[in-house]
């Protein structure tokens, strides 16, 4: 089943141009990397795929969806951004904040599974605000997979992450795209940390 069909799309900031007549197609069960060098276009790619720019050209259907808009995505899709910014007048806990997902789709053996996959349980009391960049990541990365999304789209999204809980976590993904419950886009530029996937 495709997930993602781009064919000969451009995407702009304003009228400014920033990507020109991509195409590329995902399928289910597929774990695929994009490599390149800082302001080579990887995040307006993730940002046009979900709706958040502006497309010029060509045709983009995601999950079913013809141009579809961010809120036609929900629960299908899971985007990571580089970096989430929550306003620190809302304190919220780390599992209240996971408390907030609507269409859970696992137990809460699953969860508490993934809470250690993901290095969480030592901080789930901790506020949101009192994290590192990679541990708000990582909290960021378990909520957007709680609805399962059949897609999810990973921008640098493990940057600052300890590696062995990057090696957990990217280990926890394949096992998911292995047996065709989601595929992953996840753009990078460091070859390095995501060569053996």
């Amino acid at each position: 089943m495709q997930l993602l069909e781009l064919k000969d799309v451009s995407f702009s900031y304003d009228e400014k141009p920033a990507l020109n007549r991509l195409s590329l197609n995902v399928e289910i069960g597929q774990f695929v990397c994009l490599i390149g060098p800082n302001g080579s276009g990887k995040t307006t790619l993730l940002k046009g795929l979900m709706g958040l720019i502006k497309q010029r050209s060509g045709t983009r259907t995601v999950c079913g969806f013809k141009s579809p808009r961010p809120d036609e995505l929900t629960g299908l899709v899971g985007y990571i951004p580089q970096r989430l910014h929550l306003d620190p007048a809302i304190p919220v806990m780390v599992d209240e904040f996971l408390a907030l997902k609507h269409n859970v789709k696992m137990s809460k053996q699953e969860l508490i599974s993934l809470m250690a996959t993901f290095d969480l349980e030592k901080i789930k009391h901790r506020s949101m605000h009192s994290l590192s960049v990679g541990e708000q990541q990582r909290v960021f990365l378990l909520f957007s997979i709680l609805s399962q999304p059949k897609l999810l789209l990973l921008d640098e999204s493990l940057e600052g992450t300890d590696i062995r809980v990057q090696h957990s976590i990217f280990s926890e993904l394949m096992n998911r795209v292995k047996s065709g419950k989601m595929s992953v886009v996840l753009v990078s530029h460091d070859i390095s940390a995501v060569s053996e996937w």
